[in-house]
């Protein structure tokens, strides 16, 4: 019985999987988000924004007045006595308590406030950065499993079709055995060719189940639930003219890593100043209000509001540090090195990312044509499987023929989704690089 093989050469390829608990095929994008809900690492980076508000809020702090209550207590077991003139003379009594407000305002400490003001913003804007870093991760990493598990499951479906195109020929070959038309050993010859194929089927099969299971770990879905995947190749993607100087300005102006280590090495140049304000003097205005009480056992009364005596005193307290054992000069010093390795490592980071962008380009380029290439290719396999046959079934040609050509188409085949997936992750890789989420973004308006 003949059995038509159609293979999808279309522009849009659609992938279908089993039946799933999620009421309609999961696209990439879904996907994508799925794993932002879930995914731990990413969620932790964002609960690190609260920090860095904390932090402003904590800087901001330090040049606010301070407000404080307290009350003490004070029992003298003796009272100091003095001797004047052959007389003993009492200083204090047996209680004493005070009770009040404390108000302490900074008024320079050597700037390090206001800088330390300026480094929690930037801080907050690092922390920013170290999110969108994070969600580009996992946003790559997301969409390189998923193509990942379509590509497994499109090789599945080759090495069916490859399967089924294996059989139709030992039918064909089994019923001119039967009527003695060739031998017995292209009969076996084609036999092999099935059995062969069979094993690499279940292979095949069996690594599309671990790349779909690797992803449902990825995206947060249980392992035991069943998940189907849709995804269309979007022809329009491949070819275009891109600039590569205009990608690496999208990636300098873009890339959250390289803002990150931007506002780090702006971070350890501000946290120099803090360690000079060390050397710095400080200015400090503290002021006083309360109530005292004093009194021997027989006279302290608590409740009798006319032996309290209220007091207010304001100080301006001014201090100039002259010798701390070198430590304001060691802090300078490792400020400095900190400052130094944070832009060395912006200058390398710089390389990376214009070294990374580079890569993606031309592996773009590279697919694009590849995937033009697998589509003449199929084409030229599937006349040549065709042009076998008919010599065969005419007697002129030989098994041989035929189980090439079907080896070929295979290989073509095989070859043709993975063309489609490497261009497609050609492109998530160039916004991954660019830090950009719209492809359209990356052609140079």
């Amino acid at each position: 019985m003949m059995r038509t093989i159609l293979f999808p050469l279309l522009a849009a390829v659609f992938c279908w999987a089993s039946a799933t608990a999620f009421g309609s095929p999961m696209t990439i994008d879904e996907a994508v988000a799925s794993a932002l809900r879930n995914n731990q690492d990413y969620l932790i980076a964002k609960s690190q924004l609260e920090k860095a508000e904390a932090e402003i809020q904590k800087a901001t702090a330090g040049a606010l007045p301070t407000l404080s209550f307290g009350t003490i207590y004070t029992r003298n077991l003796k009272v100091p006595t003095m001797v004047f003139a052959g007389e003993s003379y009492k200083f204090g009594t047996d209680n004493q308590m005070d009770i009040g407000l404390n108000l302490t305002q900074p008024i320079w400490l050597g700037g390090k406030v206001f800088t330390a003001m300026k480094i929690a913003k930037i801080y907050k804007s690092y922390t920013e950065d170290m999110v969108r870093e994070a969600e580009g991760q996992i946003v790559y990493g997301v969409r390189r499993a998923f193509l990942g598990a379509i590509l497994t499951q499109d090789v599945v479906r080759v090495y069916r079709d490859a399967l089924a195109t294996a059989e139709l020929n030992l039918d064909i070959v089994n019923k001119m055995y039967s009527q003695g038309v060739v031998s017995e050993y292209e009969y076996l010859r084609a036999q092999v060719e099935v059995a062969n194929l069979r094993p690499q089927l279940t292979q095949t099969q069996n690594s599309s189940v671990i790349a779909l299971e690797s992803l449902k770990n990825l995206i947060g879905v249980k392992l035991s639930e069943t998940l189907e995947l849709r995804y269309e190749f979007d022809s329009t993607i491949v070819g275009r003219e891109l600039n590569l100087e205009y990608l690496q300005k999208l990636a300098r102006a873009n890339r959250a890593s390289l803002q990150q280590q931007e506002h780090l090495a702006d971070i350890t140049r501000r946290a120099i100043g803090i360690a000079k304000s060390g050397r710095s003097f400080n200015l400090i205005l503290q002021s006083q209000y309360g109530y005292r009480l004093q009194g021997d056992d027989e006279a302290f009364q608590l409740f009798k509001r006319s032996d309290w005596t209220p007091s207010w005193t304001a100080t301006l307290n001014l201090s100039m540090p002259i010798f701390d054992g070198f430590t304001t000069t060691a802090e300078i010093r490792k400020a400095k090195t900190d400052n130094q390795n944070a832009s060395l490592s912006l200058e390398q980071l710089k390389q990376q990312v214009e070294l990374d962008v580079r890569q993606a380009y031309y592996t773009y380029q590279e697919s694009g044509e590849r995937l033009k290439a697998q589509l003449k290719t199929i084409e030229q396999a599937e006349e040549g499987l065709k042009i076998a046959r008919l010599r065969y079934q005419n007697g002129v040609g030989t098994q041989l023929e035929i189980l090439s050509a079907e080896a070929a188409l295979t290989l073509a085949r095989t070859n043709y989704v993975q063309a489609t997936h490497d261009a497609a992750e050609a492109i998530y890789a160039l916004l991954r690089v660019t830090g950009v989420n719209n492809i359209e973004m990356l052609k140079e308006q």
